[in-house]
Parts: structure tokens; C-alpha cells; sequence
């Protein structure tokens, strides 16, 4: 009876266990995914419907530009010649016989139209005036006003009203004297000179093919078609042959994007057709991988949730050895870097040296047990300046037990400034740089200077050394960043220490102290500090 009752127990754990694993695994895996996966997609659309948006009115942008830039430059050639007075004069005067007009028309024709022709853009490519004038003959640039309102474009410029007007139309086999072609004509009224007693236009026609060409030659990514009404005035996708009428939309198009563009007369139409192919059908493309990838991110996360099932309880023993091994081991090293440790161990370092008259070897071990007693004790941010040159004279003696007579150096402290506060760990981080940086790669023995002293209330203290130098790029970026730096751009500095110095002086003089370097590669480096007084004074004050 118990044996069976211990069985259903164990099997009731089993199927609980079963249960929070599906409960687990359906919660923490499946259900996120889907969302995830939900989410993505439709960001992913979303993102690409944007990114096409955007495209197709840059696209649709760009093309009214090159609307606009014909037409300027049309406009342009146009206004050179009906503002041009010997033209005018030219179009107004009566002759009194065909010859005598020949005569002026191939004198202007060659002083200026053929200078107009010359100078006009590429895509110009017929310049013609019309002007009532019964003593004219037809011919060349020059036409009558009569011939011209026969036309269809002199109707619509006249229905239009004003002064300037855009024309596109196609000149058939109605017009036997014209090859057939399509037309993209400004036509402006001549009307510059208010003596003028003859009606005259100007009609410059740009170039169609050429047109085509810069439209084609901007490689868009989605077809264009530009219309007036339903009328194709150029396309990318063809229907944009010269010497054929103008194509008409058929309805079937499925335009994206429509941008309107009004001007001289004619409303544009910029249409952008749907690209060929939509976000969900080049996301289709790849079905088959999603749902292998779908599979395998169903598959993979359910059997390692089983097998972290299996393992669970012996992998939690293994950490909390793990843990409690670590902590042991955190004790042992914090009892390995205790500084009182670290003084005695110094002192016996000295007191051994001192038993075997080691004098100088003791001298060395018990200034280097001032210096590191001198970092770890930090009480105060500051002292005085007596203290932090002894600091700095310690510092020397061991480098100079170090190097031998590879260094030399002087230390000038005037006693009026031996009192005075300055942070703690400051100037020393300069004699520091001297003496590590200035030596390096150097045979040749290094001097460091050191002198203190005050000049018209300013404390000026001075770092000097014989060694390496430094580039100029190398001391502008450093007088820079020691005049300027922020405690939030230590991380991003190098020579930490002296950035680090240089932001506590200001900080201790309120922002009162400068800092400059002047050096020369392989001459030596010169350092100088200038606070003034009052304002160490007054940094003292505040931060007591």
C-alpha cells in the first residue's frame, strides 16, 4: 500500500514537472517568438514602405527639377533676345523692299541670333519669332504672325492669357514645310519696349530627345511617366518615341505616387508606378527558410529546456560551491593587499637591510614606505606645498637609485610659497612624467628642474626636463586638453595623471589655473603652472 502511494507521488511530481516545463517553454519561448516574429515582419514592411515612400518623392522631386531647369533655361535664351534692342529695332522697321530685308535679316541673323544660337543651352534646339509685320518675309528664325496662328500652340497660348506659356504638341503631315516630331515649345511675348508698335513672340523649343535622354539617364528605380491630362509626355518605360503622337494612359497603370506641377499654363503630372515587385513578394521568396529557421527556433530552445531541466539541481550545487569557493578566495586577497600588511612588510624589508649595513638600501626601502604610506592615507585633498616637495625630493632619490647618474636634477622653492595649499599628488604627477617619459628611449644623461616661487600674485611653479620631447601636434592637443578637460572626459584622454592634476588645480582654484607646455623632440619638455594667489585662497576656503 505504501509502495503504491510513493509511486503515484513520484509519478504526480513527474507529471507537475511536465507541466511547468510545457507551461515554461510555451510562456518564455513560443509565445515570445511568435510576438517577435510578428513584430519584425511588420517592422520590416513597414520600414521598406517608408523607405520606398520616400524614394518615390525624391524620385518625383528630382523630376520636377528637371522641369523646372528646362524650362528656366528656355526662359533665359528667351529673354536674351526680346530684351535685346537691336533686335527690336529690327523686328519694328518697315522695308521698303524684299532685298533691302534680306539684307538687315542676314546683318542681325549674324551679329545676333547666330550669337543667341551659340551661346544657348544643348537641349535649345529652334529659336523662332513671330511679328506682324507685312514687310517681313517668312523664312528661317523669322516667321509671320499670321502663320503661327494657324497653329494649335498660338490657340492655347492665347486662350492662356498671359505672357508666358508652355506648350507640348506634335507636329504631324498637316504641316507639310515640318518633319514629323514631338514639340516641347516656351512661348513668350515680346513686349520688353514700350514703344513698340508691332505684336512679336519669341517661341524657343527644347530639344525632345535630349529631354528623353537626361530623364533616362537618371537611372530611378521606379518607372516615371510625366502627363498633361492623360496625354504621355515622356516616360522611362518607352512611349517616348520623337517622331510619334503623344501615347495616352489606358487606366492599367497602377500609379504609386502622384505629384502635381503647375506651370506656365500646363498642369504636370509626375506619376510613379508600384515597383515590380511588393515588400511581401520578395519576403515570399524566402518561405522556405523561414519556416526551416521557424522550426529550428522552436526545436532548439525546447530541447535545451529540457535538458537545463535535467541538470538543474546539480548545476545549482556547482555554483554554490562555486560562490562559497570565490568568497574564500576574495578574503585571502584582501588580506594579501591590507596596506598595514604592506607597511610592515617595508619595514622589515628595512630593518633587515639596516641589520646587514645596507644604509642606502634602507634609506631607499623607508622612502618608498613614505611614498606608498602618502597614496594610501589620502585624509585631505590638500597640501602644502613644503610637503609635496619633499614627496617630489623622495620620488627623485628612488629614481636616482634607479637610474644612477643617468638622472640629475634641482629642486628651487622660495620660502614665501612653502606654506601655501595646493592639491595633494599634483605637481609630482608632472616630475613624474619628466622623469618616466622625458628618460625613455635616451642615453644621455636628463636634468629635471624644479622651481616655485610667486611673481605679481600669481604662484608659478615650474617642471623642466632634458629629455625626449614631444611633437608640436602632440603639445598643442596637450595644452588643450589640460586647460579645458572635464573629470567625464578622463576616459577618453591619455596622459591620465597630468589631466587628472591639471582638473584638480582648476577645480582647487576655481577654474583659475593655466597650464602651459612648450617642447622639442629630443631637446626636453618645459612645464609652468600659474595660479593665482587670491584664487588658491579662496579654494582653500571652500573646500575647509
Amino acid at each position: 500500500m505504501l509502495s503504491k502511494k510513493r509511486e503515484k507521488t513520484v509519478k504526480h511530481k513527474r507529471f507537475g514537472g511536465r507541466t511547468r516545463l510545457a507551461l515554461l517553454y510555451i510562456i518564455g519561448v513560443l509565445v515570445p517568438l511568435i510576438l517577435t516574429d510578428t513584430l519584425l515582419l511588420s517592422v520590416v514592411v513597414s520600414n521598406e514602405k517608408e523607405k520606398t515612400a520616400i524614394e518615390m518623392q525624391n524620385e518625383a522631386d528630382s523630376v520636377q527639377y528637371l522641369l523646372e531647369t528646362s524650362f528656366s533655361e528656355a526662359l533665359g535664351v528667351a529673354r536674351k533676345i526680346y530684351v535685346n534692342e537691336e533686335m527690336n529695332k529690327f523686328l519694328e522697321a518697315s522695308y521698303a523692299s524684299e532685298y533691302e530685308f534680306y539684307d538687315k535679316c542676314y546683318e542681325i541673323k549674324k551679329d545676333v541670333m547666330d550669337f543667341f544660337t551659340a551661346g544657348s543651352d544643348a537641349s535649345v534646339s529652334e529659336i523662332v519669332l513671330y511679328v506682324n509685320n507685312p514687310t517681313m518675309v517668312n523664312g528661317g528664325f523669322l516667321r509671320k504672325l499670321d502663320v503661327a496662328r494657324t497653329e494649335k500652340w498660338y490657340e492655347d497660348y492665347t486662350d492662356y492669357g498671359k505672357n508666358t506659356y508652355v506648350s507640348c504638341y506634335y507636329v504631324g503631315d498637316e504641316q507639310l514645310t515640318a518633319s514629323r516630331r514631338r514639340r516641347i515649345a516656351l512661348i513668350r511675348e515680346m513686349d520688353y519696349f514700350r514703344t513698340s508698335i508691332r505684336n512679336k513672340l519669341v517661341r524657343v523649343e527644347i530639344d525632345y530627345s535630349t529631354f528623353v535622354r537626361k530623364l533616362n539617364r537618371m537611372k530611378y528605380p521606379y518607372p516615371i511617366y510625366i502627363c498633361i491630362g492623360d496625354e504621355i509626355i515622356a516616360s522611362t518605360e518607352g512611349h517616348s518615341n520623337a517622331n510619334e503622337p503623344f501615347e495616352i494612359l489606358n487606366g492599367e497603370e497602377n500609379f504609386a505616387k502622384e505629384q502635381v506641377w503647375n506651370a506656365y499654363g500646363q498642369e504636370f503630372r509626375i506619376l510613379i508606378k508600384n515597383p515590380p515587385e511588393s515588400v511581401l513578394g520578395r519576403i515570399s521568396d524566402y518561405k522556405s527558410f523561414m519556416i526551416a529557421a521557424l522550426i529550428l527556433n522552436i526545436l532548439i530552445p525546447l530541447i535545451m529546456i529540457t535538458f537545463i531541466n535535467q541538470s538543474y539541481e546539480n548545476r545549482i550545487a556547482r555554483q554554490q560551491s562555486d560562490i562559497a569557493r570565490q568568497n574564500a578566495e576574495l578574503l585571502a586577497m584582501q588580506s594579501q593587499i591590507n596596506p598595514h600588511f604592506l607597511f610592515n612588510v617595508l619595514e622589515s624589508m628595512r630593518m633587515h637591510s639596516v641589520l646587514k649595513s645596507e644604509g642606502e638600501t634602507a634609506a631607499m626601502i623607508e622612502k618608498l614606505s613614505v611614498l606608498v604610506r602618502q597614496n594610501v592615507n589620502w585624509i585631505d585633498d590638500t597640501t602644502t606645498i613644503a610637503d609635496e616637495v619633499k614627496f617630489i625630493e623622495d620620488y627623485l632619490q628612488l629614481q636616482k637609485y634607479r637610474f644612477g647618474d643617468k638622472l640629475s636634477y634641482s629642486i628651487e622653492l622660495d620660502d614665501d610659497c612653502r606654506d601655501i595649499m595646493i592639491p595633494r599628488l599634483t605637481m609630482v604627477t608632472f616630475v613624474e612624467n619628466s622623469c618616466v617619459h622625458g628618460m625613455e628611449k635616451k642615453t644621455s644623461p636628463t636634468w629635471i628642474y624644479v622651481r616655485i616661487y610667486r611673481k605679481d600674485g600669481i604662484l608659478v611653479m615650474e617642471i623642466e626636463d632634458t629629455g625626449n620631447g614631444m611633437s608640436e601636434e602632440d603639445v598643442t592637443k596637450l595644452n588643450d586638453s589640460m586647460n579645458n578637460s572635464s573629470i567625464d572626459d578622463l576616459k577618453k584622454q591619455s596622459h591620465i595623471g597630468i589631466i587628472n592634476a591639471c582638473i584638480r588645480f582648476r577645480m582647487n582654484s576655481d577654474d583659475k589655473a593655466r597650464f602651459e607646455i612648450e617642447s622639442e623632440e629630443g631637446v626636453g619638455t618645459f612645464t609652468v603652472i600659474s595660479v593665482p594667489l587670491e584664487a588658491i585662497e579662496k579654494g582653500n576656503t571652500h573646500e575647509s
